[in-house]
């Protein structure tokens, strides 16, 4: 199983979600494999602990992010298989160590909008593109390409 190592945004896939507790501290989390489709598939693990700070902001991601409706007993049908845009990052461990997070969940990313009248904003935005541009240095023509050598001056 491949694991994310780039950070960056994905479009990734709820694959499995468990609740755990944490051996160290005793604090309870939400944890969710995610996979990647592209360019190949890849794999993190991202937890999410529930504590009294965490709640409120943790059940606005997972709703606003999968449609969760806030009952833990079916957590696992409203988000499997379901797909949405994670952003990772590198943070170190608790040794120093780099490892990769799933820092943010999100909604899946949509397509933009179309624009209104298209043609019409093309023409005004080049007009404004033209006006910042007036007196603007050019740039630099490319180098011109060496003479062509006369065959006289082949070495062998």
């Amino acid at each position: 199983m491949a694991l994310i190592e780039i950070p960056g945004r994905y479009s990734a896939t709820a694959e499995t979600i468990s609740l755990g507790q944490s051996d160290n501290t005793g604090t309870r989390f939400i944890e969710i494999l995610f996979k990647t489709s592209e360019p190949e598939s890849e794999f993190i693990s991202c937890r999410r602990y529930l504590t009294d700070k965490t709640v409120e902001n943790l059940a606005k991601e997972l709703n606003e992010a999968f449609g969760f409706n806030g009952n833990l007993g079916t957590l696992e049908e409203q988000l499997r298989g379901k797909t949405v845009s994670i952003v990772c990052e590198e943070e170190d461990d608790d040794q120093g160590n780099p490892r990769m997070r799933v820092k943010w969940i999100n909604s899946p990313r949509k397509a933009p909008k179309p624009i209104e009248n298209e043609e019409a904003f093309r023409t005004e935005m080049s007009g404004k593109f033209q006006a910042a541009l007036k007196g603007a240095t050019p740039p630099a023509p490319p180098p011109a390409p060496p003479a062509d050598k006369e065959e006289d001056d082949v070495p062998f």
